[in-house]
């Protein structure tokens, strides 16, 4: 599972406001990524014998 972010880039150092048009790609985990993985219980493969 990808955890990618993107941080609202600041523009003000070029005299541009950034009304949430511009985003910088980080590569840094952040937060916590949980799964559950289930699966289904197969049938028994043992066969019957009788005596």
């Amino acid at each position: 599972m990808l955890n990618l972010h993107h941080l609202l880039a600041g523009l003000s150092p070029f005299g541009e406001d950034n009304l949430n048009r511009v985003f910088v790609p980080i590569d840094e985990p952040h937060g916590t990524i949980e799964a559950t993985v289930e699966r289904e219980a197969k049938p028994s493969l043992a066969r019957e014998t009788g005596s």
